[in-house]
């Protein structure tokens, strides 16, 4: 009886050696970019617009903390600079109801996203989405209560079409056909504005990305929750914005914030992956044409 329990123990203590040796430890990285948008909406009614954003992102600085053991240390530090690119249009439904207004803009959205192989050998991958945005804000006195959900829907993404050297899935049979396709990102932003005065309003907010839709085609080799691939299902970001807006003219006005964000990119993990920190800024325009 001894013996047995003994051999059962060894065999789970060499399973369990043999699964954290199979399961490649995550590191934190840390970067630090900005984010610059452009608001642009025009209103037809009172009830009725279109909207149009375009943004670019960039990373300044970057540290994955690997270990100098790791084959990708000397990459360590490689800031990707050009990070993200971002183009959104399409109407715009309002509804008020004395403090309360509501919003539904439907957008096409463009994301383009580069990725630094090394200096010189860059690699642009793109996808294109459909995002459904209800909005609700709330006025107590000098109080505005803002709540935001986008249902993000990515229809395609080139990055299982690319063949260049270093796509991630270059050389595989049928990759024009997985780069169609569809899955669900839901991301809620929730914000608290107080008015200090007509022009200046001071802003806090935090915002959760869960995916709930994969891609049936491409969820078995997508290995990342977000990026430009097809989204996996699970919470994979928290964002937390401080700053204030401003108003510099009938509308217009400029928005600087501090965002923190924590990334979560391994499926059916909980470990934190990125840690990063951005300046984001909006310069928005409304203009009526009745």
């Amino acid at each position: 009886m001894i013996k047995r329990l003994l051999v059962i123990l060894a065999i789970v203590l060499m399973s369990a050696g043999s699964l954290s040796a199979a399961t490649a430890p995550v590191y934190t990285a840390e970067a630090y970019r900005s984010w610059m948008y452009l608001d642009y909406t025009v209103m037809f009614s009172d009830n009725w617009g279109f909207n149009v954003l375009g943004s670019h992102s960039y990373e300044y600085s970057r540290d994955n903390h690997l270990p100098k053991s790791h084959p990708k240390y000397a990459t360590n530090t490689y800031e990707k600079q050009t990070f993200l690119w971002e183009l959104f249009a399409g109407p715009m439904y309002v509804q008020k109801f004395g403090d309360l207004t509501l919003k539904l803009p439907v957008w096409y959205y463009y994301q383009g996203f580069p990725t630094r192989v090394k200096a010189g050998d860059d690699l642009y991958f793109y996808s294109h989405n459909i995002e459904i945005v209800p909005m609700v804000d709330y006025k107590i006195g000098k109080l505005t209560l803002w709540n935001r959900i986008i249902f993000h829907n990515k229809v395609y993404s080139s990055i299982y079409a690319n063949d260049n050297v270093g796509a991630p899935y270059a050389g595989q049979a049928n990759d024009s056909k997985r780069a169609n396709g569809h899955s669900l990102l839901i991301r809620e932003y929730f914000r608290i504005q107080y008015a200090v005065n007509d022009k200046l309003r001071l802003l806090i907010g935090d915002e959760i990305f869960v995916g709930v839709i994969e891609d049936k085609d491409t969820k078995d080799i997508t290995l990342n929750r977000m990026g430009p691939g097809f989204e996996r299902k699970g919470f994979n970001q928290n964002r937390t914005y401080m700053g204030f807006s401003y108003t510099l003219a009938p509308g217009l006005a400029i928005t600087p914030l501090y965002m923190y964000q924590m990334v979560y990119n391994i499926p059916n993990e909980r470990r934190l992956t990125e840690r990063d920190h951005y300046l984001f800024m909006v310069l928005s325009y409304q203009m009526k044409t009745y």
